[in-house]
């Protein structure tokens, strides 16, 4: 037996379509369907295939006008309804633009938006006004850093660093403390290689020095020993009380040198030539001192000759005056006699002080007896000479330069240590004054850094 066509319900067929007729009634007025039926009588009770056909309306000439009708205005309905929810939505886009973020960069549009909706068949409002989801920003990769490797990695990473890293390292944090141990640094520099390399660097600074020339030596005693030596600049920043001048100090390669004159540094380089206790750039500004000191000590004498002959021109019948001058004069000589013959052997400070104090003191009469005549005069003995006023100022300049003498001797004799400011712990207020009292020792006896 024939299987029954499928039923033909949920297709939407046009109406007008030409395969869609409606049959003629017969003529006769006897139905094509049941044959042999006589017209006015019983119809049979359909069975079978012919039982789904009835319940359909289809026959054999097609389906029933009772059930086209029903199909036309059932596609009619959907038609409508589909026409409404898309003009209920188009309104709601319109509305609420600021749902749709995404409909104002052109990547959704609001057709196809609804077409969607159409042949999915979800009539869900809300739909449209659903952002799309944020995606979680992604995950950052852990940090990697020496800690995170195994210790395999971090020995073969020490292997490559020097010795003031391993230090830098150490101090680091308790876990690299511990694992770079001197214990463990010794099995990866090698045996007795650690003890080199801590002689060979700075205590302070870590500063290397493969030739050991530029360090001194520490004592055992340190607590740090081996790692006891400490550079010339570390240990002029400390004040080490071993850089003085005219000691001798032993460097960390057991060679002994002297602290130099002018800089307070150990002569290690660079030695001067004929005085192993100069640098050579420091012997050189020390002679120029001394040739700096050679005209103020001419000039010093000219003009103690010159003030000694004026006062004796025009003031030889002043007892007062011609006595000072007189001595003075002498005393002058004096001094310059023991300076030419003890040259730059150790000076008596006390004795150049007292002698400057008194030619000081004996050329004060001429300045005053000069000084009471100008104010004495009245206008009528008219103007005042000037020789008179030429033999005030060559005085009183003569004055002066021995008033500067005077503090030079004070300095010398508290034994003012020129190196003391290249040294750490100054005062500032010491590191303000020290170019005024360096300058009064080389104007008085520049020697005195040789003494």
């Amino acid at each position: 037996m024939d299987d029954p066509d499928p039923p033909q319900a949920q297709t939407q067929p046009d109406p007008q379509d030409a395969n869609l007729t409606t049959p003629t009634p017969p003529a006769n007025g006897i139905d094509d369907a049941t044959p042999g039926t006589a017209a006015g009588g019983p119809e049979p009770t359909p069975s079978g295939p012919h039982l789904i056909h009835a319940l359909i309306g289809h026959g054999p000439g097609g389906l029933s006008e009772t059930v086209r009708n029903s199909i036309g205005g059932l596609s009619e309905t959907v038609r409508n309804s589909v026409t409404s929810l898309a003009s209920h939505h188009d309104f709601r886009l319109r509305k609420d633009k600021d749902k749709l973020p995404d409909l104002e960069k052109g990547q959704i549009h609001p057709l196809g938006k609804l077409e969607s909706l159409r042949v999915d068949g979800n009539g869900d409002e809300d739909a449209l006004s659903k952002k799309p989801p944020v995606q979680p920003p992604p995950a950052e990769p852990s940090p990697l850093h020496l800690l995170t490797l195994p210790p395999e990695l971090q020995s073969e990473v020490l292997k490559y660093l020097d010795f003031p890293d391993l230090v830098h390292i150490r101090r680091t944090c308790h876990q690299l403390r511990d694992f770079a141990s001197p214990h463990h640094i010794d099995i990866i520099m090698g045996p007795g290689c650690l003890r080199e390399q801590l002689e060979r660097h700075c205590k302070s600074c870590l500063a290397p020095d493969p030739y050991q020339s530029h360090m001194l030596r520490g004592p055992h005693t340190d607590p740090g020993y081996p790692l006891s030596n400490v550079c010339f600049k570390c240990a002029l920043k400390a004040n080490d009380r071993r850089l003085r001048v005219g000691n001798t100090v032993t460097l960390a390669n057991g060679s002994l040198v002297y602290v130099c004159r002018w800089c307070g540094s150990p002569v290690a380089f660079g030695l001067a030539s004929g005085n192993d206790q100069f640098h050579q750039r420091c012997y050189t500004l020390f002679k120029n001192k001394l040739v700096h000191f050679f005209f103020i000590g001419c000039l010093q004498l000219g003009l103690g000759i010159v003030s000694a002959v004026l006062s004796w021109i025009y003031f030889h019948d002043v007892n007062l005056v011609l006595g000072s001058t007189v001595t003075s004069f002498l005393i002058l000589w004096i001094c310059l006699a023991m300076t030419i013959l003890r040259g730059n052997g150790r000076r008596s400070n006390s004795v150049a002080l007292i002698m400057e104090l008194a030619i000081f003191w004996l050329w004060v009469s001429p300045v005053y007896y000069i000084a009471r005549t100008i104010a004495g005069r009245s206008p009528d003995d008219g103007p005042i000479a000037r020789s008179t006023i030429a033999c005030l100022v060559v005085f009183i300049l003569y004055m002066l330069f021995r008033l500067i003498n005077i503090v030079g001797n004070i300095v010398l004799l508290r034994r003012y240590d020129t190196t003391r400011c290249s040294r750490g712990g100054v005062p500032r207020w010491r590191r303000s004054i020290d170019p005024v009292l360096r300058g009064l020792v080389f104007w008085t006896h520049p020697q005195s850094i040789q003494q």
